[in-house]
């Protein structure tokens, strides 16, 4: 006697999300690290990856955050010196 399937599988084609997964690894012009970090994610649990993948961005986009501000700052400091002698 067959054993009983706690699940059926069913294949579909891939959804949108995955066609972007998709895009982005046979994309060339898409960065190594990228594809790599990609490739790991899918591995594992999509919320738990998602949830990692949010973590990083939002430290990330904090990160470029506080560099833009000491640019801006170091320019203004260079542009007010450059104007005070001229």
């Amino acid at each position: 006697m067959e054993d009983p399937k706690p699940y059926l599988v069913v294949r579909q084609s891939p959804g949108p999300a995955a066609r972007a997964v998709e895009g982005v690894l046979s994309d060339p012009a898409a960065s190594h690290w990228l594809k790599s970090a990609l490739g790991e994610l899918l591995s594992r649990d999509p919320v738990d990856a998602a949830r990692d993948a949010g973590v990083l961005a939002e430290l990330l986009a904090n990160l470029a955050d506080e560099k833009l501000v000491e640019a801006a700052a170091s320019l203004n400091g260079a542009g007010a010196g450059a104007g005070a002698g001229g």
